[in-house]
């Protein structure tokens, strides 16, 4: 929000007992509603001499932030892998995590602290965004028809609050055991893998 005040002020602050109030440059402020907040009254105040007057005051309704769309590379998490070549799978490498148009927030960053895919009965796992080696390397090694189950993501939001997304993805391998996902080098896109043994 932008706010004008009266140019007869001698300093102005802003103050709210339910918030953290840091200072970013001479004209601009971030408020971060305290833990477990759910009302916040934000108001500034004149300082002229020694007099102090409020000029403006609101309160808010604290909500939580939207859920974020989580996506494989850039494969919705939410699309039916089974209907995506395995070629298009193979290649990504790495979970984003994102708004999309329809939420009007800018500049809202997410963090992923950790994601688990099952390979059949095996677990991998990171503490990053990054899809491992280990990962492709069971992928290509499982056997035609192979479950390969995408569990979870652990996410952070900017206001600090830690999730657990269940994913619920399953895709069932489509190539031969040891298929060669190569990469074609003047597009630099995966080619469709050639069955191995």
């Amino acid at each position: 929000m932008e706010l004008v005040v009266c140019k007869a002020c001698d300093s102005i602050f802003i103050f709210s007992s339910d918030a953290e109030i840091n200072r970013q440059d001479e004209v601009s402020f971030s408020v971060k509603p305290k833990a477990g907040t759910r009302n916040l009254t934000l108001t500034v105040n004149c300082i002229n001499g020694m007099d102090t007057t409020e000029l403006w005051s609101e309160r808010y309704i604290v909500r939580a932030l939207p859920k974020p769309k989580i996506y494989l590379g850039g494969i919705d998490i939410n699309s039916d892998f089974n209907h995506i070549k395995e070629m298009n799978l193979f290649a990504q490498k790495r979970f984003a995590v994102r708004y999309d148009m329809d939420v009007y927030l800018t500049n809202i960053k997410f963090s992923l602290t950790e994601w688990s895919i099952k390979v059949g009965k095996r677990t991998f796992t990171n503490s990053n965004q990054n899809i491992t080696a280990e990962f492709k390397e069971a992928f290509k090694k499982a056997k035609k028809g192979t479950a390969i189950y995408f569990d979870y993501v652990s996410i952070m939001g900017p206001d600090g609050v830690a999730q657990k997304i269940n994913l619920n993805q399953t895709y069932y391998k489509k190539a031969k055991r040891n298929a060669d996902y190569g990469v074609d080098p003047n597009q630099d896109r995966y080619l469709y893998p050639e069955s191995g043994g």
